[in-house]
């Protein structure tokens, strides 16, 4: 393991200095050594632990040619998006929620849901900081 109390990616964020937000830490690592040996669990935490915060996020969102472990991923056809899904995914980044997003749009909020459900749905996300997230990086 590299030693530190946490990974280099949180060390230049804005919140420096506080550990790293993270539920049930423990039981991760656990259930990771017993997956993994104790040795390949090592080796894993430090090769991640050297990333970056571009790194990780480029990792998340599938961006990268090679995962940590540097085997070698199967790539899939990008994601397309429509216009207004493409909008809404915007809007969400921006920090609107439901209701803002239909107003701004023109749309019923029930209409906003169903977009931002298929957003998620193509993308292959389960909350909206992820799709900011990869909007972010498309920038």
């Amino acid at each position: 393991m590299t030693g530190r109390p946490w990974p280099r990616w949180w060390s230049g964020s804005a919140t420096a200095g506080a550990p790293p937000p993270s539920t049930r830490p423990a039981a991760a690592a656990t259930h990771a050594r017993a997956a993994l040996g104790q040795g390949a669990y090592e080796r894993a935490y430090g090769r991640g632990g050297a990333f970056g915060l571009a790194d990780l996020v480029a990792y998340a969102l599938d961006e990268q040619a090679q995962p940590p472990s540097g085997q070698a991923e199967s790539r899939t056809a990008p994601v397309r998006l429509t216009r207004r899904e493409t909008e809404v995914a915007e809007l969400v980044a921006e920090g609107l929620g439901n209701q803002q997003i239909a107003d701004r749009l023109v749309i019923a909020r029930r209409t906003a849901e169903g977009h931002l459900e298929r957003v998620l749905g193509k993308l292959g996300f389960s909350n909206r900081s992820q799709i900011a997230a990869w909007v972010t990086a498309r920038r």
